[in-house]
């Protein structure tokens, strides 16, 4: 299903002069209004809807904070975040009332995150956000939940393209001392994705590979025309159980992604995927990698972009 969030770079700017004191009530309600705007804006950009209230809190460098919502194990919702202006950088991460992992937000290293909240078990959840960067302690911020109205984009190719990437090419053996991926193991996820890729389309840029333990992340950028189509192919190894990928623009606005539970994601990328204002010119694809699911110390994976001849 798709999901994104976007809180454009420019409008994160939080005019905080002239807030002063120690009081944490005075500090709130000078940043609180500015950080409520910005998780409106950002929600109504994306056509999501904000549910139950949206929490406040304030952090001081490497100290975190709980909150739980109040959820629907039928729905998928994506959870914003937001700090003031002495915040660069804070984390997300999600967790089911059991305390299994859900998302987090680890790997994109700002100070607006986001993550996605489905594939869940129960009526409530637990949001724990936490402060790495605040120049003036401690440092207001905002969490919203969001729900995501929209299903997982299905396209005419998706039947054809998921039966390219078959279970036997997923035999990458685990390494026997259980740590992670060797770089020849790598290297033979890479040279088995571009063997498998369909004839007519062109691979953009490099294959990538890379590995991470589950709830780690990796950014990949690629040059694209926006009148094209695109199709992003990714999986794991064996010891991986599952691979998500996020597909944004330039401005961190997401185009498509998937998050099905399996090990070998796919998103494609058509010219309506594509905000108005970047559908002409050159422009920059974001490819979101996260490992949701490994068995061990880290887990292998590759990834290819490939575009029409």
């Amino acid at each position: 299903m798709s999901r994104t969030i976007v809180l454009a770079g420019a409008a994160l700017v939080l005019a905080c002069a002239g807030v002063a004191g120690s009081a944490f009530a005075d500090r709130l309600s000078a940043a609180s209004g500015q950080i409520r705007k910005l998780l409106e804006d950002a929600a109504k950009s994306d056509d999501y809807s904000i549910v139950g209230e949206i929490r406040f809190g304030q952090l001081e460098e490497v100290d975190d904070q709980s909150f739980t919502f109040k959820v629907d194990p039928n729905k998928s919702y994506v959870a914003y975040g937001a700090c003031d202006a002495n915040c660069s950088e804070f984390s997300l991460e999600a967790r089911e009332k059991d305390g299994g992992f859900i998302d987090g937000s680890s790997g994109q290293d700002n100070d607006h995150p986001m993550i996605a909240i489905e594939d869940f078990k129960g009526d409530e959840i637990t949001i724990e956000a936490t402060m790495f960067e605040c120049d003036d302690e401690p440092c207001v911020f905002g969490i919203a939940l969001a729900e995501d109205p929209n299903a997982r984009r299905a396209t005419t190719r998706t039947i054809t393209l998921s039966e390219l990437l078959s279970p036997s090419v997923l035999s990458t053996a685990p390494s026997s001392d259980g740590a992670g991926p060797s770089d020849e193991e790598l290297a033979a996820l890479a040279d088995r994705l571009k063997k498998s890729a369909p004839d007519g389309l062109v691979l953009v840029g490099d294959i990538e590979t890379g590995k991470r333990a589950t709830g780690e992340a990796m950014r990949y950028r690629f040059d694209v025309d926006p009148g094209g189509i695109y199709d992003v192919f990714a999986f794991c190894d064996s010891s991986c159980g599952n691979l998500d990928l996020v597909a944004r623009d330039d401005d961190d606005k997401e185009l498509a992604s998937d998050k099905a539970s399996d090990a070998r994601p796919i998103v494609e990328i058509v010219p309506d995927t594509w905000p108005a204002s970047r559908r002409a010119g050159q422009q920059k694809l974001i490819i979101d990698v996260r490992m949701t699911s490994c068995s061990r110390a880290s887990c292998g994976y590759t990834i290819g972009v490939y575009g029409n001849k």
